[in-house]
């Protein structure tokens, strides 16, 4: 199943924590951030960035809710990606997951309804250079495969401003 409907059914993206949720961490003054482009075949479905302080973990949610028979609160369908980036010795080392949570068939038939869905997660940890491009790929069903790409840019700050290195 195409992933397209992550673009057109209520298409959001929200980080489950940023910088200003991070408290007592003012004073550390490196901050990475994440470009994430997630790929389905040739088709770039989302390219979300999220900034963190070195050594924080950072999610992003990509996906939309979905009403589920007999429960007040839908669920959450779509990507979900977790990473823990870390400057090492110049490099960033980084350990995450990504998940897939996708409806597979909203069935009713008499006086009853039922939503079933799939979920797939895969776990990855590596070695990067600022500004080099890592890929994750998580398959899923029927052969087919999500790949999302990451890139880490560290950035320094100084009293005057932020610089990109």
């Amino acid at each position: 199943m195409k992933y397209v409907f992550l673009l057109f059914m209520g298409l959001w993206v929200s980080g489950c924590k940023s910088p200003e949720t991070t408290k007592g961490h003012a004073s550390r003054s490196q901050q990475i951030l994440v470009e994430a482009k997630f790929f389905e075949g040739q088709d770039i479905l989302s390219a979300p960035r999220i900034i963190t302080i070195d050594g924080e973990e950072v999610c992003v949610k990509v996906g939309h809710e979905i009403p589920v028979p007999g429960q007040d609160q839908p669920v959450e369908a779509g990507v979900t990606l977790t990473l823990t980036p870390r400057l090492e010795r110049g490099r960033i080392v980084f350990r995450g997951s990504c998940q897939i949570i996708e409806s597979v068939g909203t069935e009713n038939s008499n006086d009853t309804s039922t939503v079933a869905f799939h979920t797939r997660e895969a776990f990855f940890e590596g070695i990067a250079k600022a500004g080099e491009l890592m890929r994750v790929k998580v398959d899923h069903k029927n052969g087919q495969s999500l790949e999302v790409a990451l890139k880490f840019t560290v950035m320094i700050h100084n009293t005057s401003h932020a610089q990109l290195r």
